[in-house]
């Protein structure tokens, strides 16, 4: 009787013909499929092949409202003294992560499946995941500040009753874009780009009747979303 049992992780039957079929993942990669990261050439060009620390200067911009940086009375007998120019930096850390994987040899042979083919085709997913969830960890410790409290809207209740302040409707996603960046909304060039949401909350707002898909259009002949 053939010899059965798993060599490698993987079945080893004589009567197993059919092709091994890669399981579909549940994950999604929206988040990074949206642009929301690009390259930067300047930081890697301050980072350089061997560092993993990179230092930005910058000029900090003129602010009026500052201390000592009021105008001063034009009146003729007012001295303008000069004051310094200030300067500040920002310093940024290279994330990098790795990832191996291994086959025995002969497991193709003896199986049928093929998991280094598997492994090629896989891989930029799994690396999808990673930086993903990268990224979502640094927007969880930026948002945990003390200094950000002020610019969250949590819509959250700890109780058993739900207030109308803890209910999600048409004015929520405008006024928390508001609370967050302030004067900066007004431009519509620089407001929110992206919004990431866990499904229940697109569920709400669909049934609010807010959410829209961009529209492919061919000059009188076609829309769709």
């Amino acid at each position: 009787m053939a010899r059965t049992g798993l060599f490698g992780g993987f079945a080893f039957d004589p009567e197993v013909f059919a092709d091994y079929m890669a399981e579909q993942p549940t994950w999604s990669d929206a988040i990074l499929a949206s642009g929301i990261l690009q390259d930067d050439a300047t930081i890697m060009s301050l980072i350089g092949e061997k560092g993993n620390v990179a230092t930005i200067p910058f000029y900090v911009p003129f602010d009026e409202n500052g201390s000592g940086n009021g105008a001063l009375n034009n009146d003729g007998e007012t001295n303008n003294t000069p004051v310094d120019v200030a300067g500040g930096k920002q310093t940024c850390m290279l994330v990098q992560r790795m990832k191996a994987w291994k086959a025995k040899d002969f497991t193709k042979e003896l199986t049928g499946a093929d998991p280094m083919g598997h492994i090629a085709q896989g891989v930029a997913g799994y690396y999808r995941q990673v930086w993903t969830r990268e990224l979502m960890g640094t927007l969880d410790a930026v948002l945990g500040l003390s200094g950000m409290a002020n610019h969250i809207t949590d819509l959250s209740a700890s109780g058993s009753t739900v207030a109308d302040a803890n209910k999600l409707d048409e004015t929520t996603l405008i006024m928390a874009e508001q609370k967050a960046i302030g004067d900066l909304m007004l431009d519509s060039g620089r407001g929110f780009g992206l919004a990431i949401m866990h499904s229940a909350i697109w569920a709400r707002l669909n049934v609010l009747k807010l959410v829209n898909y961009n529209k492919y259009v061919i000059t009188n002949a076609v829309e769709r979303e």
